[in-house]
């Protein structure tokens, strides 16, 4: 039974069938957002099918048990692998005697036996040449009446297999890491404050950092469609009150302290005020611009109407800023309106006036997106180990070549055996073809 369950766990089936789960899980954590908070799940799927994906922990997967145990499982199977498979490889890569006798020469071997009657010293040499053209440099053993040469060459390259199966340790191993002690959590620093503490899914306490990340300045450059073109945050270090470092994080240049990455995510308007309002008299012609806080109510030139801005949002269907306009006339109701900030397409016209928003004091945030990652050392290590063992098991093979010459009186017998553990056919049929021309007697 304990050999059975051994050859199970070991096995290459259990191994694409771990893989196949392995993405399956994939998919779905590609499908089904994860570490968001359960209001936002509630939102999108029915109670029922909510209840069953949270029983299954689909909404944090990769922290779940059962993907621990697959990891964990597919561990167990490429570490068994490995070390079923290690030691013949071994032995193949560190021989405690390098063959160079008739021990080489056995029936499962491809064996071309010619006959020379040429010079001794101008046939080894020739063998060497040979040997060396198409393996490597022969050794040379045995005696004059029976010589033995051994070439070989890529015995390093089947170290390969064991790189692989070692790196995708290394990765599991790593991620395991990252996935236990790490973290991938946010932090919103308003303009010249600071914070300590990071929001992570899944937790319900925050995560101190340990000192304090200060928010210098914020600023956002935009296309002429009102786009954000770059924002920018200044940070500053700051431990024990002092200041440590600083640095200028944008998109795709992130702050690296203390086992810590801080990646430019996301922005926005933390508060506004003196909101200017360009207004254009449609009787003259004349534009004037007036500012006003929320509630501020200004008379109309040359009219018994009144302007205020009733409140300010930060987004209004998809267009950004606005505020809600509000047109007041004696004895009529009062019209209101939006007016998205700095869009010539979004004015409004009432009474004798349009109106537009044009400008406005403000004070942004800046939202950070903090991960942790103890295993990504481990993960990298992984990935440059399988690049190596692929590409020792690609571009390099494992050749062996032995040649055996037996002195009959006025004849010498030259048998010639090979093996390759890539493209061995063509190997052993271009190094036996080379050989052919030693003598006119040839058997295969």
């Amino acid at each position: 039974m304990s050999t059975r369950i051994y050859n199970f766990l070991a096995s290459v089936r259990l191994a694409i069938v771990l893989f196949i789960a392995l993405a399956v899980t994939a998919i779905f954590g590609t499908v089904i957002q994860q570490g968001l908070p359960a209001a936002h799940y509630e939102q999108l799927y029915s109670p029922r099918l909510f209840s069953l994906f949270h029983a299954l922990d689909l909404f944090d997967m990769y922290h779940s048990w059962w993907f621990m145990c697959l990891l964990g499982l597919l561990a167990v199977n490429i570490t068994l692998c490995t070390v079923r498979q290690t030691p013949p490889v071994i032995r193949q890569v560190f021989p405690r005697t390098v063959k160079g006798d008739a021990s080489f020469f056995t029936p499962s071997r491809t064996i071309l036996t010619v006959g020379s009657t040429g010079d001794q010293a101008a046939l080894d040499r020739e063998i060497r040449r040979i040997l060396k053209a198409r393996v490597a440099e022969p050794r040379q053993t045995g005696e004059e009446r029976e010589r033995f040469f051994f070439a070989e060459r890529g015995r390093l390259s089947r170290l390969g297999m064991l790189l692989v199966h070692f790196s995708i340790l290394l990765i599991l191993g790593g991620g395991l890491i990252g996935t236990i002690y790490g973290f991938n959590g946010e932090m919103t620093i308003i303009e010249g404050e600071q914070a300590s503490r990071i929001t992570v899914a899944g937790r319900e306490e925050p995560v101190t950092l340990g000192f304090d990340l200060r928010c210098d300045d914020f600023t956002v450059d935009f296309y002429p469609n009102g786009m954000p073109k770059k924002f920018k945050t200044d940070l500053t270090v700051i431990e024990k009150g002092e200041r440590v470092l600083s640095h200028a994080l944008i998109v795709n240049d992130p702050l690296f302290y203390r086992g810590l990455r801080f990646y430019q995510a996301t922005y926005g308007i933390a508060s506004a005020s003196d909101f200017e309002i360009a207004l254009t008299d449609g009787r003259t012609g004349r534009e004037e611009r007036v500012r006003l806080t929320p509630m501020q109510k200004v008379p109309l030139p040359d009219s018994d109407a009144f302007f205020a801005v009733a409140r300010f949002t930060r987004d209004y269907k998809g267009f950004g800023p606005a505020v809600l306009g509000v047109f007041i006339t004696p004895d009529r109701p009062h019209e209101i309106f939006w007016l998205p900030y700095r869009d010539s397409h979004h004015t409004y016209r009432a009474g004798d006036f349009t109106f537009s928003f044009v400008d406005f004091n403000r004070q942004y945030y800046s939202g950070i997106q903090v991960t942790k990652d103890p295993g990504s050392l481990v993960v990298h290590a992984g990935f440059i180990l399988i690049l190596l063992g692929l590409a020792a098991g690609i571009f390099f093979s494992h050749k062996r070549a032995a040649v055996r010459v037996i002195e009959k009186g006025d004849t010498v017998e030259i048998t010639v055996a090979a093996t390759a553990n890539k493209n061995r056919r063509s190997f052993e049929e271009s190094l036996l073809k080379a050989f052919e021309t030693l003598g006119a007697r040839t058997e295969r």
